[in-house]
């Protein structure tokens, strides 16, 4: 069985995040080491993506692997995977710490870059980036391009640990981000809970650390919410697809945020409850 989701532990607030060695959740902390013991205790649940309502934009992809007795290796995630993602998954290779900071990109960057995602046996993170990478293939390339963009710029400043503002606002993104989908624009956090509980708008988790903090109970990531136009009428797979495209077209638009406080909140424990498949908007 998956651990169970607390709702007071599925909204993090600004206040209460710690960048670095701690991990918050509502205001106290999950050390570096009660993380990894976290994730390195976690058994294999084959049903989970089958059964928690806040899979649904992955669980066609999770249903590949709902059979597997065990955790999938990274070549059956790749065998499996890789054609709707576009980019193939590989064994991440470590590199020391010592000698990253000799280039000016990550040897993940320069992976993704070249068409592979460096990806890890046994982990819930991992295996869950190479879901959203399957059911949103083409933002997840535009974001990690522009990640990739702003590590150069940031390595060439000279200064060692430097991190623009827009990047952190990728970085959040790409873990705990919620694209929330409607006709209209929505433009505050409360608006954009309020719609998803009256079922006219669409909430869909595309961060990987949001699925695997519901598979192994934490840590929880910052969530924020991008808010994008997508059209009535379109079925749960369809709209999966569409909103891959908004979410490319913001990304690289004008628009695209340049800090993490342009995402607005959102209440996750909402987006698990009332954000039930097929009540399209």
């Amino acid at each position: 069985m998956h651990a169970p989701v607390d709702p007071r532990v599925m909204e993090v607030h600004d206040k209460s995040i710690f960048w670095g060695s701690h991990h918050a959740i509502e205001g106290f902390l999950m050390t570096t080491r009660a993380t990894r013991e976290r994730r390195l205790s976690a058994a294999w649940d084959h049903a989970i993506t089958q059964t928690h309502p806040i899979f649904w934009p992955v669980r066609k992809f999770g249903r590949y692997f709902a059979e597997s007795e065990q955790f999938p290796n990274v070549n059956e995630i790749d065998n499996v995977l890789a054609r709707h993602a576009r980019v193939r998954f590989r064994e991440q290779v470590r590199v020391p710490k010592r000698s990253r900071h000799k280039t000016t990109t990550t040897p993940y960057d320069a992976s993704i870059l070249a068409g592979e995602v460096p990806t890890r046996d046994g982990s819930w993170h991992d295996f869950m980036n190479a879901l959203v990478w399957a059911a949103f293939p083409t933002s997840k390339r535009v974001l990690h391009e522009q990640q990739h963009s702003f590590v150069a710029a940031e390595r060439a400043t000279g200064e060692p640990g430097r991190r623009f503002p827009a990047h952190d606002a990728l970085a959040v993104l790409d873990e705990g981000g919620v694209i929330v989908v409607s006709p209209e624009a929505l433009d505050d956090s409360r608006t954009a809970d309020d719609a998803i509980a009256s079922g006219a708008a669409r909430a869909l988790v595309f961060g990987h650390a949001i699925y695997e903090a519901i598979a192994i109970g934490g840590p929880w990531p910052i969530v924020r919410a991008v808010c994008l136009q997508v059209g009535r009428g379109v079925d749960d797979e369809a709209l999966v697809s569409a909103s891959d495209c908004a979410l490319a077209n913001y990304l690289r638009s004008a628009q695209r945020p340049t800090r993490p406080q342009d995402l607005p909140c959102i209440s996750l424990a909402a987006v698990a409850t009332l954000n039930a498949p097929n009540s399209h908007v």
